[in-house]
């Protein structure tokens, strides 16, 4: 969703924020992926982004297991998570 261009709900952007910090790629470059996003909105990306990666919250967070994923409808057949259990 975020490469087309589309809106990502928000525990898809928690979820891929997350991600993207674990595999080492720097607030500013995370920023880069949802700047495509029609709603974007660089301050309060930017505010959420810093949080989630602890930069501003001192919290670095993890991504969410599979299960949780599909909970909030984030988990897409097209991901590793649609064959897995966790």
């Amino acid at each position: 969703m975020a490469q087309g261009g589309e809106n990502v709900p928000h525990q898809g952007r928690f979820a891929l924020t997350t991600f993207l910090h674990t595999l080492g790629m720097s607030a500013d470059d995370i920023m880069k992926v949802f700047s495509v996003s029609p709603d974007f909105d660089p301050r309060k990306s930017r505010y959420q982004v810093e949080h989630i990666t602890g930069v501003i919250s001192g919290t670095e967070y993890t991504p969410p297991e599979c299960r949780t994923m599909k909970t909030y409808g984030i988990c897409f057949p097209r991901t590793t998570c649609a064959g897995g259990s966790g």
